[in-house]
């Protein structure tokens, strides 16, 4: 089974490439977007037992933090590809996962089974003889731009040492919890390396290290992130002092609105297509409780047609529960065309914003093919289940209880 989700998702085309300077070696690096629900992630719920589709929701909900773990290149092997196959399983041992590749780091695949770990409830083990729930995925090896980089020049070093620190950070970006998403918040480190050299005119001495947030940031947001920012380990400059620009960019994937009209184009349909992952795993989860209440009902359907064999008056009796089961069936298809429409809306939603950019440049015509097909997609879906609702009623009892 595979989730509903490429496993590079387009939000990545966020990713700028170095910042231009006077000479290509020169150029600033690692302005990777960083996600806001690497913050506020909290787990799903799962209804037990637990099943290949629940697995495949949490998953999908994991996302944005394993894009955190692969954007930290210390977790991968020099020289290998960095693609991995991940496998979630549970049996009646437990719940297990591995991540199979040879070129992360043991670091690195602990940071992708903690992010699973992040998501996931405790899940309960299958009664004994199951038949083991499972789910995997492969997943290729993702551009350079999605990623942090080290030793490409002491200005990117700088830069990569801000980007990696901001989980770290979170606290700073409690404001941001709900969104919208905020707009990016600028900044320069300066390092010293020879303070003598730089006296200022009453003999004072510049400090190692002096960061200054843009004031644009909100104040209890630049607040915060100003004595964080400064107390990082910078690696050492090679130059007497530099100066370094980086902007925050930030993405909200639990964001609790669409409304991006604030945001820079690029960013605008990066944001949607990070909200469509969270929503992606609540259709996925329900799927699961839909599958789960039509199963519950076809085995009291079973068990009033052997009981009506053998005891029809008897049999009669278990109509409250037919009719009962039947109604909650018919319910979660409710819920789960419900969450299938959220996901729509925002497929719609970022279809209009691209497509809108396409008029003005032809360079985002690829991600307006992607948008029409994952759109259409999505629309499907909807109707299918819409269709499933519709096929469930007739199977209802039509009885005078």
């Amino acid at each position: 089974m595979t989730s509903r989700l490429a496993a590079c998702c387009l939000a990545v085309l966020l990713a700028s490439t170095a910042r231009a300077d006077t000479k290509d070696k020169d150029k600033v690096g690692n302005f990777v977007p960083f996600d806001l629900a690497v913050c506020f992630m909290k787990p799903a719920a799962v209804e037990a037992p637990a099943t290949d589709t629940a697995l495949s929701g949490l998953w999908i909900l994991a996302r944005p933090l394993v894009l955190e773990c692969m954007a930290d290149t210390r977790f991968f092997v020099p020289g290998k590809s960095s693609a991995f196959k991940v496998t979630l399983t549970v049996d009646d041992k437990g719940f297990t996962q591995t991540v199979d590749s040879d070129g992360l780091t043991a670091f690195g695949k602990k940071c992708i089974q903690d992010a699973v770990l992040r998501v996931s409830p405790p899940l309960a083990p299958l009664p004994t003889g199951s038949k083991p729930a499972t789910f995997s995925e492969q997943w290729p090896e993702l551009p350079p731009t999605t990623q942090v980089r080290f030793g490409v020049n002491e200005f990117s070093d700088v830069t990569g040492t801000v980007r990696l620190a901001l989980p770290a950070l979170c606290p700073c970006f409690a404001p941001f919890e709900k969104g919208p998403v905020p707009a990016a918040i600028g900044l320069k480190v300066r390092l010293t390396q020879a303070p003598e050299k730089f006296k200022a005119g009453d003999g004072s001495l510049p400090p190692p290290v002096l960061v200054t947030v843009a004031d644009a940031a909100p104040a209890e947001v630049k607040s915060c992130l100003t004595p964080k920012l400064t107390a990082l380990p910078y690696p050492k400059p090679k130059s007497d002092q530099i100066e370094v620009p980086y902007e925050i960019t930030f993405l909200n994937s639990l964001a609790d609105t669409t409304d991006t009209s604030k945001l820079p184009d690029s960013v605008r349909f990066a944001q949607l297509d990070a909200m469509a992952v969270p929503r992606a795993a609540t259709s996925q989860l329900e799927l699961d409780r839909k599958v789960k209440s039509s199963d519950a009902y076809n085995a009291l359907v079973k068990q009033y047609q052997e009981l009506a064999k053998k005891d029809p008056k008897k049999a009669k009796g278990m109509l409250k529960d037919l009719v009962a089961s039947c109604k909650k069936m018919v319910a979660q298809d409710d819920v789960y065309i419900s969450s299938l429409e959220s996901e729509n809306t925002l497929r719609q939603e970022q279809l209009s914003v691209v497509t809108a950019l396409g008029a003005k440049n032809a360079a985002w015509a690829p991600l307006e093919a992607a948008a029409k097909k994952t759109a259409s997609e999505s629309e499907a879906l909807v109707n299918k289940a819409k269709e499933l609702k519709a096929s469930d009623e007739k199977v209802c009892p039509k009885v005078h209880l």
